[in-house]
């Protein structure tokens, strides 16, 4: 039986959590930069459940922990869950996934969010290997001599019911009325009844009504189903093409709210998080260690000698903005500049971007090695060389592009080998001997290039340095026009677009989460002060 806490530290504990959750509300809101831009009038960036008891109880830490040295285990008391909560953290977390999924990508489809929640292999064999062994029943019966319609016929009571049910509840009542003319119980009862029952005269009579409610984009299933003659396929393919009205439906009704959802977002995103956050603390553990390692460093830039400058130390509102913006630099980055961050696990409160930061993780090497590759090409072949030759820029970049849109972390270095080639082979097709290029060029340039696979490179860093230096520009930005790092003008384009994708989901974490790191960076900075 696990240790049970003293009421005390359970007294303790819960007083702790009201002080932090009440310091929490009373924490002001620590805006992005794009939320002062709203304010301001200024322009923003375009961008391309089962019941249970609740005294059932569920221990973090095994009965064992007395095998357990107190430096791994931990001095802290045993943390329980009950069943209950933790349904609540897996609602939570599906209604966070939803509504941030709506909110960051302007062409979520309802399809999307339910491929979010993929069903195990097991159940898609399942209800594959059950829906079969229906419709082959269904087969048989209608195969009899005579036929027996009774399934069928129950079939085709459920896809009228299926149809106005969707036809309700989006209130479309004239299509409504036809549906139910077309579609008569009592006449189909009674043809039924009299074994006069004409399904594929009936299905085809379906398929009219939905014809003319579907979306044009669903014309080409209809025109397929007009021409089935098998009964079954027919229902089949009926069955599937309603599944896809109902979707084609959601799908409106989320575009005419996307906007609601979008301003509403933040708000739910927050509110779900500090639900879980109320139960266990420790979600916020990585995030924590973010913020504070980032503290620590800001205040030994900025001050020489934290114990003596105590009295005069302060974290400033712009201070914590300007941390919470390293925050998202170093998320983005420190893959490649190897900082103390690239061993950090990934934060929390932004967990629901993981996939799409590490996507643009390898965007951002694909650009920065891209812009290397450039510069270096440019250096070697000279001034002369490349004014003669406006387009030389334009053609290698897209050349490049093709080579580099498969680059990873993993493929780094065999990439870099074809990139080396082909900048020599572009740059002696261009220029050749009337301009100075030989073997020897192509060999200094081919090495240069291999190099490239060391972040630290003087000429990788550089490209970099200027990516990093546009980023932190548009998130920061204050209205100011943005101006393009020097030499950069050629990947306008690229850098632009991928910026912009960083840039929703900076802004949209910003404004759900400031606040929080706000109340984080404050409490670690009192500590440090403590100590």
């Amino acid at each position: 039986m696990p240790f049970k806490e003293d009421n005390k530290n359970n007294n303790d504990a819960r007083h702790n959590e009201k002080n932090e959750d009440n310091k929490l509300n009373n924490q002001p809101f620590t805006d992005s930069p794009e939320k002062k831009r709203q304010k301001q009038g200024s322009p923003v960036l375009n961008e391309d459940v089962p019941q249970c008891s609740t005294s059932q109880k569920i221990s973090e830490n095994k009965n064992d922990g007395n095998n357990i040295p107190n430096w791994v285990a931990g001095s802290s008391p045993a943390k329980y869950l009950s069943l209950d909560e933790l349904i609540k953290v897996h609602d939570s977390i599906e209604k966070m996934a939803i509504v941030h999924q709506i909110a960051v990508n302007p062409l979520c489809k309802v399809e999307d969010l339910r491929r979010q929640c993929p069903h195990s292999k097991l159940h898609e064999t399942v209800k594959n290997d059950m829906q079969k062994a229906f419709w082959d029943l269904l087969r048989d019966d209608l195969s009899k001599n005579p036929p027996d319609k009774k399934n069928a016929f129950s079939l085709i009571v459920d896809l009228k019911n299926m149809i106005t049910e969707h036809l309700e509840s989006a209130n479309l009542l004239n299509a409504l009325s036809a549906v139910n003319e077309a579609l008569d119980f009592e006449h189909l009862q009674n043809l039924f009844d009299k074994n006069a029952l004409n399904l594929n005269e009936i299905l085809g009579t379906i398929l009219s009504v939905l014809e003319r409610l579907c979306a044009p984009i669903r014309d080409e299933l209809v025109i397929k189903l007009r021409s089935t003659e098998d009964t079954i396929e027919l229902f089949k393919g009926i069955f599937e093409l309603v599944e896809l009205m109902k979707m084609d439906m959601a799908n409106f009704a989320l575009s005419q709210n996307r906007q609601l959802i979008t301003s509403q977002s933040a708000k739910i995103e927050f509110e779900e998080f500090m639900k879980i956050y109320e139960m266990d603390k420790s979600v916020a553990n990585n995030i924590r260690q973010w913020l504070c390692t980032l503290l620590k460093e800001f205040l030994k830039e900025k001050y020489l000698n934290i114990k003596e400058e105590k009295k005069s130390i302060c974290l400033s509102h712009s201070d914590i903005n300007e941390l919470i913006l390293k925050f998202y630099l170093e998320l983005l980055i420190s893959f490649s500049t190897k900082s103390i961050y690239s061993s950090f696990q990934f934060p929390e409160t932004i967990k629901m971007d993981e996939k799409r930061i590490e996507e643009l993780k390898n965007k951002l090497l694909q650009l920065e090695l891209l812009s290397s590759s450039l510069f270096a090409s440019i250096n070697l072949a000279g001034r002369l060389a490349i004014e003669s030759k406006q387009l030389f820029k334009i053609k290698l970049k897209n050349e490049l592009i093709i080579l580099l849109n498969d680059l990873n972390f993993i493929n780094c270095s065999e990439r870099l080998e074809n990139i080396a080639i082909q900048c020599c082979k572009h740059c002696e097709k261009e220029f050749g001997e009337n301009f100075g290029w030989n073997e020897e060029r192509s060999k200094m340039l081919k090495q240069q290039i291999l190099n490239f696979v060391n972040p630290e490179e003087p000429v990788r860093k550089i490209a970099m340095t200027r990516i990093c230096d546009f980023i932190r520009q548009v998130l920061k930005q204050s209205g100011d026009p943005l101006k393009i790092p020097p030499g950069m003008s050629t990947f306008q384009t690229e850098l632009a677009s991928f910026t912009s994708r960083y840039y929703a989901i900076v802004m949209h974490n910003w404004n759900t989460f400031g606040r929080f790191y706000a109340q984080i960076l404050d409490e670690e900075f009192n500590k440090l002060l403590e100590k």
